[in-house]
């Protein structure tokens, strides 16, 4: 199952998401600054998650 997270506060919901089932979850930057996708590379790093080919 896949969702749009577009209301996601923070990393720590993605226990939350998988619970409900969800297997791919599709986040925006927190942040719309120059390092928004630093920042989204160090997430994916964190939990292990990375994008599909």
């Amino acid at each position: 199952m896949t969702a749009h997270a577009y209301g996601l506060a923070s990393p720590a919901e993605v226990d939350d998401w998988a619970a409900l089932g969800v297997e791919r979850l599709i986040v925006r930057p927190w942040t719309r600054s120059r390092d928004a996708v630093s920042r989204l590379a160090a997430f994916a790093e964190e939990y292990g998650v990375g994008s599909t080919p």
